[in-house]
């Protein structure tokens, strides 16, 4: 008996899979032209979430949100601005880019 049932529950584990795989397949074929769009747009202007723009005194600076990883601590130095008030937008850019 113990058998029968742990085919059972593999069965029903692959029937569960091949469910989820022909929903996306069809989800994917009935949103393409949605899908094409989006990408063409991201492709020519960039992801604008993920390279969030702040003006300071006037000046228009953007975050390269991607770059972080790569500047090196011994580069922050004093500190010249506070962007506090705009940490929504800088952890919405971490998310963007890191897939939260």
């Amino acid at each position: 008996m113990r058998v029968k049932y742990a085919h059972l529950q593999r069965t029903d584990g692959l029937l569960a899979e091949e469910v989820k795989r022909l929903y996306w397949a069809r989800w994917n074929e009935e949103n393409k032209d949605g899908i094409a769009a989006y990408n063409t747009r991201i492709a020519k202007e960039g992801l604008p979430l993920a390279n969030p723009l702040f003006e300071l005194d006037g000046v228009k600076f953007v975050l390269d949100t991607a770059a972080l990883a790569a500047f090196p601590v011994t580069e922050l130095r004093t500190p010249v601005t506070n962007l506090q008030f705009h940490s929504d937008a800088i952890v919405d850019a971490l998310d963007t880019l890191f897939g939260s």
